[in-house]
């Protein structure tokens, strides 16, 4: 049988049917009497050569199958689905942006440590760091002592000079206080006066937003509060809560302290094939207009975005979950504020309302500014509890209890939005991580971190995502 490419896909010969081509090969060769049998030295040949060809045309089944996005894995898979831009999710760690607080001019080398308060998981500085007016979320000044009458102090911010001419009676208290006044009579900025150290501040409404300061002489600056970006050590979704990435490993003079104002953004692991093709079919929603299915394939499209729920009120009353008559609710995880505003504008075409805590003001076709509205997922900790018996007849890994820490965490996030936990889905990746050495387990979860510990089913409610870490998994042998 000849194997042909068709309209109908690929055909593949059978072992049976190469090997009855070759022996009809030996016949039209050396004619038709020639023997063939089973026992022959041709039909030993013929079924040899069979053997061999099947598994070279199963490789060529193998390749023409990896075509079909529906059945390609790995790096064809990568291939196939770059061709509609759907790029796979990669290993990344978490970011978050902190606030440094230290004096003018200390510089922070690349690789500082910080952790979060209550995991002590621990987060590296991306890059050098200076502290320096120049780039600053707030500064602290101080007018030199004595004034100097006629002199004219003055401080500028993005290009917006705040000045005062110091009068014969004028003392740093007033000079202080004058300059502060101008400062937060701007919109961006809010500034204060101390009077005991005699100093004033300029410090940015948007906590992540930083300015360009310069001052006159007869102006120190007292200290200085930078934007330091920093990264988790480990890949995946290493959780640091708003306010609590605190600690610094190895203090540095002149470094005063670091907080973190908003959460990290969680990284990712690698996406599976599984994932990944189901990512994919979504995303062929995508040339659809107007429905919930194409608003959701955009949103996927967007870089940061690893997760969008929608729901929707068809009602004319406002419903259980509290969404306005005819409207709908995004629940997105990652991504832009902006462009998913932008992007749910574009798509939700007709005036439907949106409702969420994050409020973007996106463009419509006319030009105008529409409020469009989202949420962000709450995470919700998940504390887990793991008892597993040795196997007595076989060897233990050294490193048991990392490796089940880490499939627990790896399974737990991939859940996604609004998934329930169920305690015994966790075996299967734990017993993948360790093949060998654990003869039972025992799992228990709790949203408590004192528990109790229960098999029972973890409800996730739609508007929040189950998070795990390592630092709240805890391994037990059993005696």
């Amino acid at each position: 049988m000849t194997s042909q490419l068709t309209p109908a896909g690929l055909t593949i010969p059978t072992q049976e049917e190469l090997t009855e081509q070759i022996k009809q090969g030996f016949k039209d060769k050396f004619g038709v009497d020639f023997n063939t049998d089973d026992e022959s030295v041709a039909g030993i040949i013929a079924d040899v050569f069979g053997s061999a060809l099947v598994d070279s045309w199963q490789t060529v089944g193998d390749v023409y199958a990896s075509q079909d996005p529906a059945q390609s894995i790995g790096k064809q898979q990568d291939d196939n689905y770059a061709l509609v831009d759907v790029i796979r999710i990669e290993d990344s760690k978490s970011e978050v942006v902190c606030q440094v607080v230290g004096d003018n001019g200390v510089v922070l080398p690349a690789g500082q440590i910080v952790n979060v308060d209550s995991t002590q998981n621990d987060f590296d500085s991306a890059s050098i760091f200076t502290f320096d007016q120049a780039n600053a979320q707030s500064v602290v000044y101080q007018i030199d002592s004595p004034i100097i009458v006629g002199f004219n102090y003055v401080v500028t911010i993005d290009g917006a000079t705040f000045s005062h001419i110091a009068a014969p009676a004028d003392t740093v208290d007033i000079v202080s206080n004058a300059i502060s006044a101008q400062i937060d009579a701007d919109p961006d900025l809010t500034s204060s006066y101390s009077a005991g150290p005699q100093t004033f501040d300029a410090t940015h409404v948007n906590p992540l937003v930083d300015f360009n300061s310069s001052t006159s002489a007869n102006i120190s600056i007292i200290k200085i509060t930078g934007l330091l970006k920093f990264e988790s050590q480990e890949i995946g979704p290493i959780a640091a809560p708003a306010d609590k990435l605190i600690n610094i490993k190895k203090p540095i003079t002149g470094w005063d302290s670091c907080i973190n104002p908003e959460s990290a953004d969680l990284g990712t692991f690698r996406e599976s094939d599984t994932a990944y093709r189901v990512r994919r079919n979504r995303s062929l929603l995508i040339t659809g207009r107007s429905t919930l299915g194409a608003l959701q394939a955009n949103l996927l499209q967007l870089v940061g975005v690893s997760g969008v729920k929608i729901f929707e009120n068809v009602l004319d009353v406002v419903d259980q979950f509290g969404l306005l008559p005819h409207s709908i609710q995004v629940v997105i995880d990652g991504g832009d504020d902006q462009e998913i505003g932008q992007t749910i504008l574009d798509i939700n075409t007709g005036g439907i309302a949106t409702n969420g805590n994050v409020v973007v003001n996106a463009v419509d076709v006319n030009g105008n500014f529409q409020i469009v509205r989202f949420i962000r997922p709450t995470l919700v900790n998940v504390y887990v509890e793991v008892t597993y018996t040795p196997d007595p007849n076989q060897i233990t890994p050294e490193n048991v209890v990392d490796l089940i820490k880490n499939s627990v965490v790896q399974f737990g996030n991939s859940l996604g939005d609004d998934k329930n936990v169920i305690p015994q889905h966790f075996c299967r990746p734990i017993y993948e991580a360790v093949p060998d050495g654990i003869l039972n387990l025992v799992i228990g979860m709790s949203l408590n971190a004192l528990g109790p510990f229960l098999p029972d089913e973890i409800v996730i409610d739609r508007d929040k995502k189950s998070f795990f870490d390592n630092a709240n998994v805890a391994v037990i042998e059993a005696p």
